[in-house]
């Protein structure tokens, strides 16, 4: 007899950033299981997690930045969403059509955070 196929549940990887670092909207939202990792362990963490729903991460990180996430995204073939974190910005537009040029196959978010 075969085994019953199992529904993983859900995650949202954060990459370079921690879920307190999220704006309280954006973390608010958040109902899947949540894992926060740095950016040279995506291929890894995608490889074994098939079952990733949403990446988030900011513009800009200490280390990387989106468009660097945006092309690893598009090299492991990941289909889901990527929401990214930015300051207010003058053309988030130009923004958001670099990274989806970068990743077609990812619906993409720009999340900008209201300037202190």
């Amino acid at each position: 007899m075969l085994a019953q196929p199992t529904v993983l549940d859900p995650i949202t990887l954060l990459v370079g950033t921690t879920i307190m670092d999220l704006p309280a909207p954006l973390r608010s939202r958040l109902k899947d299981r949540v894992e926060s990792l740095p950016l040279v362990y995506i291929h890894a963490v995608l490889s074994r997690a098939p079952e990733t729903r949403e990446i988030i991460t900011p513009l800009f990180s200490d280390t990387f930045d989106a468009m660097e996430l945006a092309e690893e995204l598009n090299l492991a073939d990941y289909t889901g969403a990527l929401t990214v974190i930015a300051p207010s910005l003058p053309e988030p537009t130009l923004v958001l059509q670099e990274l989806q040029m970068i990743c077609p196959d990812v619906q993409v978010k720009l999340e900008q955070r209201a300037p202190h």
